[in-house]
């Protein structure tokens, strides 16, 4: 059966955190920007903002301490190959994709497409990106972050995916078999004003309605933020950072992976005063 509503949101992110360290949002659309700064939501799962790095506002704390001038480093995006396709445990991507029934053209001739079986007992997260970047805080501003007070306590969000089209899933806990893909195709104009419009959208099948999200930008921008990573100060005092760090370390070296603010969650979303019955598996099984 599926997870509440009111508990579907943060069960989503905790298996998005738990099973690749990335944050998973509920809404895309509506995700924070890298460099957002708050806390984790207990209830909802999601990051409560309470500012961002390049406000001016924020820009005064780094004054006062004779720091950077943030806004002369702006967020980049790398090039890190990023998998398209995120799944927790308990998922197995089908090989052969085999075209259901009354389906639209495009369906079995669509590059961006699969079938998915989702193991009776579990609650699992599938996100599916279109052509993913991965969007980063520059280094000399992980650095300078790391000196400010204010975020002592704080999560910061210190890198993004972006896509300009998704698909993002939250199983129940009966056995489940879905299609996703991503039909239609994708134009650039010729010209001095050359620019790429969309005619892409998605075809879903076996889904259940209401755990399902999708959305297309149709003008190709990487508008939307599928998941996130999270990262909070590494609680040590610098003279003990010498007997951890490097000589000569990253600037990502003083941030380490920020917990969720709640118990182990079961396949129902609620949460656990232990740790689940069951051992975690290391591997799933094969699909039907």
């Amino acid at each position: 059966m599926p997870v509440s509503p009111e508990l579907a949101p943060r069960r989503y992110a905790d298996l998005c955190n738990v099973n690749f360290s990335r944050w998973g949002v509920w809404d895309p659309a509506q995700a924070p920007k890298v460099g957002s700064y708050g806390l984790i939501n207990a209830q909802t799962g999601s990051l409560d903002v309470e500012g961002n790095v390049y406000d001016p506002e924020f820009q005064k704390l780094v004054d006062e301490g004779h720091g950077i001038k943030i806004a002369d480093y702006p967020l980049e995006y790398t090039n890190t190959e990023i998998k398209p396709i995120l799944n927790s445990m308990w998922v197995r991507k089908k090989e052969e994709f085999k075209v259901p029934s009354d389906t639209p053209e495009g369906v079995d001739s669509a590059s961006t497409k699969g079938q998915w079986w989702f193991q009776k007992g579990h609650s699992c997260s599938l996100v599916f990106m279109h052509e993913p970047r991965e969007q980063v805080l520059p280094g000399p501003v992980l650095e300078e972050l790391y000196k400010i007070p204010l975020l002592k306590h704080k999560h910061l969000i210190t890198k993004a995916v972006h896509c300009s089209a998704y698909a993002r899933y939250l199983s129940g806990t009966n056995s489940e078999h879905i299609t996703l893909s991503l039909i239609g195709s994708e134009k650039t104009t010729s010209g001095a004003s050359s620019e790429t419009r969309s005619e892409l959208k998605w075809w879903t099948q076996g889904c259940e309605p209401g755990y399902l999200k999708t959305d297309v930008n149709q003008n190709g921008e990487l508008c939307f933020a599928p998941v996130f990573t999270l990262r909070q100060k590494l609680p040590l005092i610098r003279a003990l950072l010498r007997d951890v760090l490097p000589a000569d370390p990253k600037p990502e070296s003083y941030w380490c992976m920020t917990f969720p603010p709640w118990y182990p969650l079961d396949d129902d979303g609620v949460e656990l005063d232990e740790g689940p019955e069951e051992p975690v598996p290391t591997t799933t099984p094969a699909a039907p």
